[in-house]
C-alpha cells in the first residue's frame, strides 16, 4: 500500500502490541524527494470494544520530524485540489457527534520545509482533546529561519475550540505571538515561498493577540468576528517609525465585499507626535468605503513645534476602490481645543472646512471664525481660508488669507480689521505678502509686504522678521514708505524685546509731498517697553536728516528725539514759513532735540547753522517790518533801515539759529552775518535778533500744508 502511494523505506519497531496499547518506535517513511517522516516514539491507547468501532482513546507522538518539499504542498496551477465529498460543516459535525479520537499529544516535534531558495524549520507541541460536541486543539511552537536552527526563533501559541450547539457548529480561535520583531527576518528567509514585505516596511517589536469566532455553514463562515490586540507595537514605514502602546481592532465581515472594522490605538509617530485615544471606523459595502476617525488628544514633540489638539473629529469620508478623491465635496473637521507652546496659543471649540478642488493634492481650507488667545493677546473672530497643495506641505506656495475682527490686549482693543496674506516655506519660515490693519482709528497697509518670518522650533517666542523691499502705507495720513529692507530678531514676544541692535533701511518715505530717500535706522526694544533708536539717517532736501540716540515708549506717549541735519537746502526750510517770502541759497546743518514728557512737547538746547560756502545768499524783503516801529531820523531807525536794505540781497558769511532752554522760558537766538554791495555803498551786516517762543509757538509759524501735510 505504501508503495502504491509512492512511499518507500518504511521502517518501524514494534515495542508493544496488545488489546489496550500499541507502542511503536523509530518510524521512518519517505516519498521520493517530496517528504521524509520519522517518529521517535508513538503510543496508541484504546479499549478493545471501542477499537472495534474505530475509536481510539489517545494517540501520543514523541519526536515527530516531518520534512516536506514545497512542491509537495503546493497545488499545481489550474488545479483546485481535492473537492470534499460533503460540506465542511457536515464533516466537522459528524466528528463532533462521535469523535474517533479522544486525546492527541504531539511532543518534541519538528516540521521542516525545503524549497528552491532555502529552508526553514518549526518546533512545535500539539495537544488535542475531543469529546462529543466539544473539541479543542492547542498548537504552540516556534519557527526558525533555517533548518539548521540559525536565527532567532519566531514563537507562537494558538488554540482552536469547536462546539456543536443544537446542530450548529461554532468555532473560536486564539493566536498569540509574543514577539513580532522576528517577522521581518523570517519573511526574508522565506524568499520565494511567501510574498515579500514592502521595502519601506519593517516590524520592529510588539506582542500580538488575535481572537476569532464564527459559525460554520456549509463551506462558508457565518457571523465571523475578529479581534486583534497588539501592545508595544513598533514598526517602520515610509521612513517613519511608528509605536503603538495599545492597538485594538474589531472586524465584523458579512462577506468579502461587506464588512465593518473598528480600531482603537495610542500611537507615537517617529517621536514627533503622539495620538491618544485614536478611533478609526471603516464600513465597506462593495467598492465604497465609509471612514470615520477621531482622537482624544494629538500632541507633537521632538523637532516639531509643540502643538496639542483635543477632541479632534474628522468628517465621514466615502472612499472607493480603486481610490478616488471626491471632488467638490466640502467636509468639516471639528476640535474642542488647540494649544500651542504650552498654552502660549489656544483655540477653543471650532471647525475647519476643506474641499478637494482637482485631481491630485490641491485642497481649499477654511477656518470658520473663532476666538484665539495668544498669551495676554486675544483675537476675536479669527478666520482663515486658502488653497493648499498637500504634496508640497509644509511648503505652501499659494497665498493664504487670515482676517481678525479685533485684537485685544487684556480688556483693551488695540487693533481692528486685521487682514493678512501669507505663504510658507516650511513650518519655521513664513512669507507674508500683505498686512492691513486699523490702530486707534488709523489704517495701515504693508503691501507688498515681502516679509519673511522665521519661528525657531527650539524657541518659538524668539521669531525673526526679514523685510525685502516692502512698502508701508498709511492712507489716512498720506504716508508711504517704500523699499523697506532689513531683519529684526526678537529675544521675546512677551515682553517685546529684541536681540540687541537691529537695523532697517528704506528707499523712500513720502509724507504728502515731502520725500525722504535712502534711509536707515538702528534700534533696540527693551523689555520695559522702551524703544531706543541708536541712530537714524536719510536723504532730505539735498542733504540728510537723522537721529542720534533717541527713545520713545511703546505703550505710552513719551519720547525724546535728538534730530540731526546735514547740508539741508535752506530754501526748503524757509518755504515752510507762513506768509514770509525769503530766498536762501545755501545748506544748513545742526542738531535740535525734541521731546514729549508728561504730555508737554518741547525742544532742548540745539542749533542750526549755515554750511561754509562762497555762494551762500539771502534775499528777504522785510517791507519795513524791522524799521516800522522805530522813529524816523533816529540812529536805531537808520540801523534797521540799513539791515532791511542788506537783507534784500545779502551775501551770507554765516547764519546760525540757536535754540536755548532757560528755566522758565525758551529762546531762539538768530545770528546773520554778511555784506551787500550796492552802487552807492557796501553794507556789512551782523544781525542778531532774539525770539522768546516755545515749540508750539514756533510750529504755528510753519505752514506744513505747503508740502502736503
Amino acid at each position: 500500500m505504501t508503495r502504491d502511494a509512492g512511499l518507500s523505506g518504511l521502517e518501524v519497531e514494534v515495542r508493544q502490541l496488545d488489546p489496550w496499547v500499541t507502542r511503536l518506535a523509530d518510524i521512518r517513511l519517505k516519498k521520493q524527494d517530496q517528504m521524509e517522516l520519522s517518529v521517535r516514539e508513538a503510543s496508541l491507547f484504546y479499549n478493545p470494544d471501542s477499537l472495534t468501532i474505530g475509536k481510539i482513546g489517545s494517540l501520543s507522538l514523541t519526536g515527530l520530524d516531518l520534512r516536506l518539499s514545497a512542491d509537495a504542498v503546493r497545488t499545481p496551477p489550474g488545479e483546485t485540489g481535492v473537492e470534499p465529498s460533503e460540506p465542511l460543516e457536515k464533516l466537522v459535525g459528524r466528528f463532533l457527534e462521535a469523535p474517533y479520537l479522544s486525546h492527541l499529544r504531539v511532543r518534541d516535534s519538528k516540521l521542516g520545509l525545503d524549497w528552491g531558495k532555502g529552508s526553514c524549520r518549526s518546533e512545535f507541541f500539539l495537544k488535542g482533546d475531543f469529546h462529543p460536541e466539544v473539541a479543542r486543539l492547542i498548537l504552540d511552537g516556534s519557527i526558525l529561519e533555517s533548518s539548521k536552527g540559525e536565527g532567532k526563533p519566531f514563537q507562537f501559541r494558538s488554540k482552536l475550540d469547536l462546539m456543536d450547539e443544537d446542530g450548529e457548529i461554532f468555532l473560536t480561535a486564539d493566536l498569540e505571538i509574543p514577539e513580532l520583531g522576528g517577522v521581518q527576518s523570517l519573511v526574508a528567509s522565506l524568499e520565494g515561498l511567501v510574498p515579500d514585505l514592502p521595502d519601506d516596511f519593517k516590524l520592529l517589536s510588539g506582542r500580538l493577540g488575535v481572537s476569532a469566532s464564527t459559525r460554520l455553514a456549509e463551506d462558508s463562515l457565518e457571523d465571523l468576528f475578529l479581534e486583534m490586540n497588539a501592545s508595544g507595537l513598533g514598526m517602520k514605514a515610509s521612513g517613519f517609525k511608528f509605536n503603538a502602546s495599545n492597538l485594538l481592532l474589531f472586524l465584523s465581515p458579512q462577506s468579502p465585499e461587506e464588512w465593518e472594522a473598528n480600531a482603537y490605538a495610542n500611537l507615537d509617530v517617529d517621536g514627533q507626535f503622539s495620538v491618544t485615544g485614536c478611533k478609526a471606523s471603516v464600513r465597506a459595502k462593495g467598492p465604497v468605503y465609509e471612514v470615520t476617525t477621531s482622537a482624544n488628544l494629538i500632541k507633537t514633540q521632538g523637532n516639531l513645534p509643540p502643538l496639542e489638539i483635543e477632541g479632534l473629529r474628522l468628517p465621514v469620508l466615502d472612499l472607493t476602490l480603486p481610490p478616488a478623491v471626491p471632488l467638490g465635496q466640502e467636509k468639516e473637521i471639528h476640535f474642542d481645543r488647540v494649544s500651542y507652546e504650552d498654552d502660549m496659543l489656544t483655540l477653543m471649540g471650532g471647525s475647519m472646512a476643506f474641499e478637494m478642488r482637482e485631481e491630485g493634492s490641491l485642497a481649499y481650507l477654511q477656518l470658520n471664525p473663532v476666538d484665539l488667545n495668544l498669551g495676554d493677546i486675544g483675537f476675536v473672530d479669527l478666520g482663515y481660508y486658502g488653497l493648499v497643495d498637500w504634496g508640497e506641505f509644509p511648503k505652501i506656495s499659494r497665498p493664504q488669507s487670515i482676517a481678525v475682527k479685533r485684537v485685544m490686549l487684556g480688556f483693551e482693543s488695540v487693533l481692528e480689521n486685521l487682514e493678512m496674506t501669507l505663504r510658507t516655506e516650511s513650518l519655521e519660515r513664513i512669507l507674508v505678502d500683505r498686512i492691513a490693519l486699523e490702530a486707534s482709528g488709523l489704517g495701515l497697509e504693508l503691501f507688498p509686504a515681502n516679509l519673511r518670518v522665521h519661528v525657531p522650533d527650539q524657541n518659538p517666542q524668539s521669531p525673526g522678521f526679514a523685510l525685502s523691499g516692502a512698502t508701508l502705507r498709511i492712507p489716512g495720513e498720506n504716508v508711504t514708505i517704500e523699499g523697506l529692507e532689513g531683519e529684526i530678531l526678537l529675544e521675546s514676544i512677551e515682553p517685546l524685546a529684541t536681540k540687541g541692535s537691529q537695523t532697517l533701511s528704506f528707499a523712500k518715505v513720502m509724507i504728502g509731498e515731502l520725500e525722504v530717500t535712502e534711509g536707515n535706522f538702528t534700534f533696540r526694544a527693551e523689555p520695559d517697553g522702551t524703544i531706543v533708536i541708536e541712530s537714524a539717517q536719510a536723504g532730505l532736501w539735498g542733504g540728510s536728516v537723522g537721529l542720534n540716540e533717541s527713545s520713545f515708549q511703546l505703550y505710552g506717549d513719551d519720547f525724546r528725539f535728538n534730530t540731526v541735519m546735514e547740508s539741508i537746502d535752506g530754501q526748503r526750510i524757509t518755504d515752510l514759513l507762513e506768509e514770509v517770502d525769503v530766498t536762501i541759497e545755501g545748506n544748513f546743518s545742526g542738531s535740535v532735540p525734541f521731546s514729549n514728557e508728561g504730555g508737554k512737547w518741547d525742544f532742548s538746547n540745539g542749533f542750526l547753522q549755515l554750511d561754509p560756502s562762497s555762494t551762500a545768499w539771502l534775499r528777504y524783503d522785510a517791507k519795513g517790518i524791522l524799521s516800522g516801529g522805530v522813529a524816523k531820523g533816529t540812529r536805531e531807525y537808520e540801523k534797521m533801515a540799513m539791515t532791511e536794505e542788506a537783507l534784500e540781497d545779502l551775501k551770507l558769511d554765516s547764519m546760525r539759529i540757536v535754540f536755548k532752554v532757560l528755566e522758565e522760558e525758551r529762546q531762539v537766538l538768530i545770528s546773520i552775518k554778511g555784506e551787500r554791495q550796492t552802487a552807492k555803498r557796501k553794507i556789512v551786516l551782523d544781525y542778531r535778533p532774539n525770539l522768546i517762543a516755545r515749540l508750539a509757538e514756533i510750529l504755528e509759524l510753519m505752514n506744513f500744508s505747503k508740502i502736503g501735510l
